[in-house]
């Protein structure tokens, strides 16, 4: 699947269908265009002035010229790709990529430590809520104080997958997996059996920053 100019609405509807829970607004305008991806030191090669991720996410937010690019941050910010695309001058919504491979399916605490790292407001945080780099975490609440982040599309990529799947009849915040909305954010799990058939060739490659 070429998930490129598509919309969020779009993306996510392609892969679970059309009985989906509610989406959020944004959804429907925010259109996926990735180009490329890079580390801080792919990103500083091109911008001198960029020195670290907190840089190259101002950089995301208040200028163009990586517009079609993900970050691949360091381990400590702990998402594994960062995408920001604007809807207008002071808005914006992200996309945030985790990945875990295990031998078996993950279960239990694990899956809500797992969906805390693609939490847009838990940048810099362990598992345990303590901030990692307080200084980083300090100048990223200051950058991000002058947008509006509408929403998060928020893919896990969990092998082989998580031990319980939500379906649409189940409504509990015990059953994991699938995808459903948690406030004005989109979560998507993919296992295995979805990455073989929706990633692989020219997408897998493009999401291959999560590998």
């Amino acid at each position: 699947m070429d998930f490129n100019n598509k919309t969020v609405f779009e993306f996510v509807n392609e892969i679970y269908g059309y009985d989906q829970p509610y989406l959020p607004n944004w959804t429907k305008k925010a259109i996926i265009d990735i180009e490329s991806y890079g580390n801080v030191q792919m990103f500083s090669q091109l911008d001198v002035k960029l020195k670290d991720d907190v840089d190259v996410i101002k950089s995301l937010l208040y200028e163009s010229i990586f517009s079609k690019y993900m970050l691949v941050p360091g381990h400590l910010v702990r998402p594994d790709g960062i995408y920001i695309s604007k809807l207008n001058i002071d808005t914006y919504w992200t996309l945030l990529i985790s990945t875990k491979m295990y031998t078996s399916k993950l279960s239990g605490k694990g899956v809500d430590d797992d969906k805390n790292s693609t939490d847009w407001s838990l940048l810099y945080h362990k598992k345990n809520g303590e901030v990692t780099c307080k200084n980083l975490k300090e100048r990223l609440d200051d950058v991000r104080q002058d947008f509006t982040c509408q929403g998060s599309l928020r893919i896990h990529f969990i092998l082989p997958g998580v031990a319980q799947e939500r379906t649409s009849n189940q409504s509990s915040r015990s059953n994991r997996g699938g995808c459903f909305t948690e406030n004005n954010d989109v979560i998507m799990y993919i296992d295995e059996k979805l990455l073989e058939r929706y990633f692989k060739g020219n997408s897998y490659i493009k999401f291959n920053v999560i590998f």
